[in-house]
């Protein structure tokens, strides 16, 4: 899918469900889930997405802010639409942009009727080094990043990462990592032969080495490439500088998917979604995990639990 702010699915009509993006600021995480949607949905109900916009806007607004802002830009375009009813949906940080937009469309008297999260978490960590990002964002694209030379474990790289925090909430340093010893060594020389060249030059590598003609489709250039690094980079950041520091009284749907593949350290305590939506909270778990919950083998799990309530929404 080409940037866009929104990407509109059916003419606007009395109910409006709306999708928000995750941390690649791309809507092709619901490419098995929205289709049956819109073949499921009645006539009366439409279905908008939201994906990242301008890459120069995105990227400008300070970490500490993109998802309130981000948020505010989404619930006025909802606004625009002057939907009766809104649905408002979102996967992994989507999720929170879908409970902030849902926030701000409800202070302005809109009728929401539901907030969906699926598979969403708070980040419980600082750890933004460039060099392990180009990992996480490999990872969370799909590419096989042995292939570009990345030959991690993520239980014991998450064990090294401790090693190096000792429970400190913070980021961790290029010398600390090209310093691990012990059990650790491997990762030590790996850090060290990363450390020589260029970011540009190791997203060059993984692109071409780990599958990254067909990340994206159609649209998998090496341009793309990048941008969605870029957005996938400054959102993982805003996500730790992020608290939703409101309490939601709405309807919320959470579909827990657990995350078990994040090789990152856990230096802070989780904020547990009952602490922040306060009111009618629905916390169901779904088939597979944060990685594969909207996969073609588990999505309709998903799908069952949304047209249960998509069909209530009038």
């Amino acid at each position: 899918m080409s940037p866009a702010a929104v990407t509109t699915y059916l003419p606007l009509l009395a109910g409006l469900q709306a999708y928000l993006h995750a941390g690649t600021g791309r809507l092709v995480d619901y490419e098995f889930l929205i289709p049956e949607l819109l073949e499921r949905a009645s006539d009366d109900i439409s279905v908008v997405g939201f994906m990242y916009g301008n890459y120069e806007e995105y990227l400008s607004i300070p970490v500490e802010e993109l998802m309130k802002k981000r948020a505010e830009k989404y619930a006025q375009l909802l606004l625009d639409m002057k939907a009766e009813s809104y649905e408002v949906l979102g996967y992994c940080v989507g999720g929170f942009l879908a409970l902030e937009t849902a926030r701000i469309l409800l202070e302005n008297g809109a009728n929401v009727k539901n907030v969906v999260m699926i598979s969403s978490e708070l980040a419980t960590h600082m750890v933004h080094n460039q060099m392990i990002t180009e990992f996480a964002y490999g990872i969370a694209i799909g590419l096989d990043m042995r292939k570009a030379g990345y030959d991690i474990d993520i239980v014991k790289m998450k064990k090294c990462m401790e090693d190096i925090l000792k429970g400190e909430h913070r980021n961790i340093k290029n010398s600390e990592l090209i310093k691990l010893s012990g059990e650790c060594k491997e990762y030590g020389k790996l850090f060290t032969m990363l450390l020589d060249d260029t970011h540009e030059e190791r997203m060059k590598n993984i692109f071409e080495k780990s599958g990254g003609e067909k990340f994206n489709g159609n649209e998998s250039t090496f341009s793309i490439f990048k941008i969605l690094y870029d957005i996938f980079e400054h959102t993982f950041k805003a996500m730790m500088n992020y608290k939703f520091d409101e309490i939601y009284f709405g309807k919320v749907l959470y579909l827990e998917a657990p995350t078990v593949n994040s090789f990152y350290p856990e230096t802070k305590k989780p904020t547990a979604i009952s602490d922040v939506c306060v009111g009618d909270l629905t916390i169901r778990k779904i088939k597979g995990d944060h990685a594969t919950c909207l996969l073609e083998e588990n999505y309709h799990d998903v799908l069952d639990n949304i047209l249960e309530i998509l069909n209530d929404i009038k």
